[in-house]
């Protein structure tokens, strides 16, 4: 026998109806538990059982988005958007709706969302809009943590932490910046659930990490429609002004000057 446990989160296994008592576990049958939340996984089995599923082959990424916009699959534009996007499914799908519902080309998308961070924003966050609006919003598409509140429900530290960085730029976010305002344990373990739900992933730098475009977007526009807007931009300026290298001739310094 073969048990799929399909988008697994923490309230479905650990929560009050605690079904990871009623998995079977005996050598006639196989369990495969599909999951976003890598603690939850490492959580039911042993590191050595997880298989960690990497970003979709960029064939696979084009040809969902060509199912959303109706337009060919195989040019420049297609491959480079999908690269923009990371391979993430969401992140396409919701693109391709917004192309189609606008009657606009994949280049003409593409070219607006590398302009800025702003307008890449913009676009992300009308996409989803148009897209959870849709028929296409099907529970392949869906993840556990769609907003700042769902994650503040989960932890109120990642929570913070994510409105924080979501004031800097999306790549390469020293974690210095981050304990400033968070005991390393805290911290530790908000950047452990940002990254088993792909918020986030390691920087490029040594001790950095980058936000994902899509969750930036979404932490943007709830802090910037809350009250405590100007707490978490606060926060990020201290952050800035406590880690940023002091004038120095150190030429070991420029290095950490770039990373700001």
């Amino acid at each position: 026998w073969l048990i799929i446990v399909d988008n697994a989160d923490v309230d479905t296994f650990f929560g009050p109806s605690q079904l990871y008592k009623y998995l079977p576990h005996n050598s006639r049958g196989c369990v495969l538990i599909l999951t976003r939340n890598r603690q939850l996984a490492l959580r039911i089995i042993c590191p050595a059982q997880l298989i960690h599923m990497n970003g979709m082959e960029q064939r696979d990424a084009r040809n969902l988005l060509s199912s959303f916009t109706g337009q060919p699959s195989d040019d420049k534009d297609a491959n480079d958007l999908v690269s923009a996007l990371d391979y993430l499914p969401l992140a396409i799908a919701q693109a391709g709706v917004f192309v189609a519902l606008n009657s606009m080309s994949v280049h003409t998308y593409l070219q607006q969302l590398i302009r800025n961070d702003e307008s890449a924003s913009e676009l992300y966050l009308a996409g989803l809009s148009h897209f959870f609006s849709t028929m296409h919003c099907t529970n392949q598409y869906q993840s556990p943590i769609a907003s700042l509140s769902d994650l503040r429900n989960y932890n109120s530290d990642a929570s913070d932490v994510l409105a924080v960085m979501s004031c800097f730029h999306l790549e390469d976010v020293p974690i210095a910046l981050l304990s400033t305002f968070s005991d390393p344990v805290s911290l530790f373990e908000a950047l452990a659930i940002l990254k088993a739900y792909s918020l986030i992933r390691p920087g490029s730098g040594c001790d950095t990490v980058e936000l994902h475009p899509l969750a930036r977007a979404m932490a943007r526009s709830e802090v910037k429609s809350k009250t405590k807007h100007s707490h978490y931009l606060e926060l990020a300026l201290k952050a800035m002004n406590l880690n940023f290298p002091a004038i120095s001739e150190q030429p070991s310094l420029l290095e950490r000057c770039g990373l700001y």
